[in-house]
């Protein structure tokens, strides 16, 4: 049985997870995503936080949440189960709050998917087909642009493509930016500018020009993945494979990144 670990979301009373990504400020609400575990953090005005921390189990195609702080043990409760795909995708697990959506991809040898379904409903909840492609392409690096009402998401590893959070369904996507040769990881969006990250860098372009918009390297090397934004503080977090790293730079049309290392995730 193996279990793959997708991002980490946490609340503003604290860090649950060493090693973040990132914050994305809403109200007082914080998201991030890391090669971890999703951790749902929402602490309305006021409100005592509500923290749930969700993963899948690709051994058995599922999806579970608990509810983790104030010293609880956590208690599994079974979100979703995956009955015609046997494959979830990279980076592939977020929350839209506004609407109550958990999204994620997913894929068999026929058809890949972008799959959502109510946080609010009786659990296990009944999965609803955002989209599908017949190329068993799976959508990864799956990211909640909750700003702008997106959600954005990678296909066909060289294509970001965008859907209308809280649209009828199925979804017809608008392409945002192509790659080729693809390999894409992981995509993230602050304003207008939309990140993706790929083996050799991390590139970017301006969604305020037609689409595809056209891509510019902005940090070249490495292996990054994971990115995710602090709207706040205007930083893209990105994990670092090569060095083992978590780290960070400032983003904006005039900013030139310097990285820099928030957590070192190397054994050594």
């Amino acid at each position: 049985m193996r279990t793959f670990l997708q991002a980490i979301r946490y609340s503003t009373t604290g860090v649950f997870v060493t090693g973040l990504i990132s914050v994305l400020q809403g109200c007082s609400l914080r998201e991030g995503a890391l090669l971890g575990l999703v951790l749902l953090g929402v602490q309305l005005c006021g409100a005592t936080p509500l923290d749930t921390l969700y993963w899948t189990d690709e051994g058995l195609m599922r999806i579970y949440r608990c509810s983790v702080g104030n010293g609880q043990s956590c208690e599994p409760e079974l979100v979703a189960v995956e009955a015609t795909f046997d494959e979830f995708g990279n980076d592939d697990i977020a929350v839209d709050l506004v609407h109550g959506f958990l999204y994620w991809g997913t894929s068999n040898s026929a058809k890949g998917a972008l799959r959502r379904c109510s946080i609010w409903a009786a659990m296990p909840c009944t999965p609803e087909t955002v989209l599908e492609n017949s190329s068993g392409s799976t959508p990864n690096g799956v990211h909640i642009d909750a700003v702008n009402g997106y959600v954005y998401f990678v296909v066909g590893d060289g294509f970001v493509q965008r859907c209308g959070l809280g649209n009828s369904l199925p979804c017809v996507p608008q392409t945002v930016a192509t790659f080729s040769p693809g390999f894409l990881r992981s995509v993230a969006v602050m304003d207008e500018d939309v990140y993706m990250a790929r083996t050799g860098g991390i590139y970017r372009c301006s969604m305020a020009e037609s689409l595809p918009c056209a891509l510019t390297l902005w940090l070249s090397g490495g292996s990054p993945s994971s990115l995710d934004v602090d709207r706040t503080r205007g930083l893209l977090y990105w994990t670092e494979s090569v060095t083992d790293t978590v780290q960070r730079c400032e983003i904006g049309p005039t900013k030139a990144c310097k990285p820099e290392i928030v957590a070192n995730t190397g054994a050594g």
